[in-house]
């Protein structure tokens, strides 16, 4: 096999530097474990306006004890049209044990020295299509995922409470990472 069949992080001329953000993020959330919380239907809206992210959708998955991380869809509506098997695609951080990580990724994470939470935290991004179908991940998709995952952690840390009230008032609130405005509302509005 050639090396650019080689699964890679950084396919697709993706950064170093980008790859190391999402591994800090990922690491970040992992340890934050909003899944012992959070349930899958309790959304929240992210809004990145330099990125273009206009009222996307993140759920937190991993409460049945099942994969854990997060879907992040286009809008409200696609999260309810996912559940039902429709949609128009999604981006997804999830994570794994080392043993299921590409050879020549594990070889990248270890040149680069990017961070790990834990064995079985090595994190992935997947993107989808509306047929479900998997698409590459661009620089722009890990960038996406990787400042919803700074910001929800930050929110996460700050309103958790918020997660296991019957009722609560929405709370919508901006965060910096790397120089971009992410806001955080919920429940999603």
């Amino acid at each position: 096999m050639d090396d650019l069949d080689l699964p890679s992080y950084l396919a697709g001329d993706i950064s170093p530097d980008v790859i190391e953000r999402f591994f800090l993020a990922a690491a970040a959330l992992y340890r934050a474990a909003p899944w012992k919380s959070v349930t899958e239907d309790q959304v929240v809206r992210v809004d990145i306006a330099r990125l273009a992210v206009d009222g996307r959708c993140l759920s937190v998955i991993g409460h049945a004890g099942e994969s854990l991380g997060f879907l992040l869809f286009p809008s409200l509506d696609d999260f309810d049209d996912f559940i039902s098997g429709g949609g128009n695609g999604l981006l997804s951080l999830s994570y794994g044990p080392k043993k299921l990580v590409a050879p020549s990724m594990l070889e990248e994470i270890k040149e680069y020295g990017w961070q790990v939470a834990a064995p079985k935290a090595y994190p992935s991004a997947l993107s989808f299509d509306a047929k479900r179908e998997a698409l590459d991940v661009t620089e722009r998709d890990y960038e996406v995922l990787t400042a919803s995952a700074a910001a929800f952690t930050l929110f996460f840390d700050r309103h958790r409470k918020m997660f296991k009230a019957v009722e609560t008032e929405t709370v919508r609130e901006p965060f910096d990472h790397h120089g971009l405005e992410v806001v955080i509302t919920a429940p999603y509005e």
